[in-house]
Order: C-alpha cells, then sequence, then structure tokens
C-alpha cells in the first residue's frame, strides 16, 4: 500500500468506517451469540457484507471530497450508520424467516423462538 493511499483514508475516513463497521458488527453478532450451524451464520454474515457492499461504494464515491467537520466525523457518521443499517438487515431478515415458519409454510431454516 502506497503512502498516497494510506493518506487517502486517513484524510477521508468513510470509506475506512464503513470497513470497520462491517468488522465490529461481525465480532459483535458472531461473538455474542455464536451461530449453531452454516444456515445460522450465514443469515448474519450475507445480509452484512450486502449492506457493506453498497455503502461501500456510497463511500468510495463520496471520499472524492473532504468532509465538512472532518475526517474523524466522516469516519464515526459512517461506521454508525453502516452498523445500525447491519444490524436493522439482519433483525429484518431473522424476523422474515420466523413468520416464514410461523404462518405454517415448510421450514426452511429453524429459527428458535
Amino acid at each position: 500500500m502506497s503512502i498516497a493511499q494510506v493518506y487517502r483514508i486517513v484524510e477521508h475516513g468513510r470509506s475506512a468506517g464503513t470497513v470497520a463497521a462491517l468488522a465490529a458488527f461481525l465480532g459483535l453478532s458472531l461473538g455474542s451469540h455464536p451461530p449453531d450451524d452454516v444456515l445460522a451464520a450465514l443469515v448474519v454474515i450475507l445480509p452484512s457484507f450486502q449492506v457493506a457492499f453498497f455503502t461501500l461504494i456510497f463511500a468510495t464515491v463520496h471520499d472524492e471530497s473532504p468532509h465538512l467537520l472532518g475526517a474523524r466525523f466522516a469516519f464515526s457518521l459512517w461506521a454508525a450508520a453502516s452498523f445500525v443499517a447491519m444490524w436493522a438487515l439482519v433483525e429484518a431478515t431473522q424476523a422474515s424467516i420466523r413468520v416464514y415458519v410461523e404462518f405454517g409454510l415448510p421450514p426452511i431454516y429453524s429459527v428458535q423462538a
């Protein structure tokens, strides 16, 4: 990694905040409640990667211009927003699986209520 790339990451901070949010979210969610099987892990991992992918695209585009309040605020704002979006999408995915099973449809994946 060149000095120019390191300087860009430190100076703007949006994409670094998104990557930090992904690492923190996966560490907290998989560490606090370890999944029982592969499908339980995928219900957490795939939605969080989906949010991180799209946020990282927007963060990289917006990293071209410096944030008005500074790099630390941009890092914090994008990390917090990405973390909340990941949490919301994972909760919505788990809730939709639970509702699917509760309506009597054939269970694709069993979720403990």
